[in-house]
């Protein structure tokens, strides 16, 4: 009798596997490359963040040095006002988009279960319930997983959501950048202007 139920499971579990229409439970493909995909976003904010922070202790450390010099010397070298101000307005500049990088973007906590059939919100994302009962969380969760379908969309959604917030830092990291190649050339250009003319 025993081996009977065994098998009767067994069979239960397979036919379920042929009716099953999800991405994630029908294909192990689709779950590596859900999974793989995810890594790589969290690898890459990573590696925008690390590069945010070089720019921001960069230009700390040359505001930091910077301004006290100046302070000293342009007073009676009029000609340096110019690399100065240039240098400051691009230390400035670097360590704003540097911030506006590594500063987390504005989260609700809290999720309208109605939302989540519309594919509108995303619970695996904390800053999606964090504010919400631990109760109406177990059940938004409970319903994402019973519902195949619902559980694609959610992945899908949260990576859609992942790569817009990394498609953001990277285009300010790249103005961050492009900011501080422009301002230190310049500054260097200005300073030997001013100290040949």
């Amino acid at each position: 009798m025993t081996v009977l139920n065994f098998e009767d499971k067994i069979t239960k579990k397979l036919n379920k596997k042929k009716k099953s229409k999800g991405l994630v439970n029908g294909s192990k493909s689709a779950q590596i490359i859900f999974k793989t995909a995810l890594r790589n976003h969290i690898d890459l904010t990573s590696i925008a963040d690390n590069k945010a922070n070089i720019i921001l202790s960069i230009n700390a450390i040359i505001i930091t040095i910077a301004i006290p010099l100046f302070s000293t010397y342009v007073a009676g070298n009029s000609h340096l006002i110019i690399p100065a101000v240039l240098l400051v307005i691009t230390s400035l500049l670097c360590i704003i988009y540097g911030a506006l990088v590594t500063r987390p973007i504005k989260m609700a906590g809290f999720t309208d279960l109605s939302k989540l059939k519309a594919g509108r919100s995303n619970l695996f994302f904390f800053g999606n319930f964090y504010n919400m009962e631990i109760d109406d969380y177990r059940k938004g969760v409970q319903e994402i997983i019973n519902d195949e379908r619902l559980l694609d969309n959610t992945i899908t959604t949260d990576l859609y959501y992942l790569g817009q917030a990394l498609g953001k830092k990277y285009e300010l990291l790249r103005k961050c950048y492009s900011f501080f190649m422009v301002g230190m050339s310049l500054t260097v250009i200005s300073f030997g202007i001013s100290f040949f003319f």
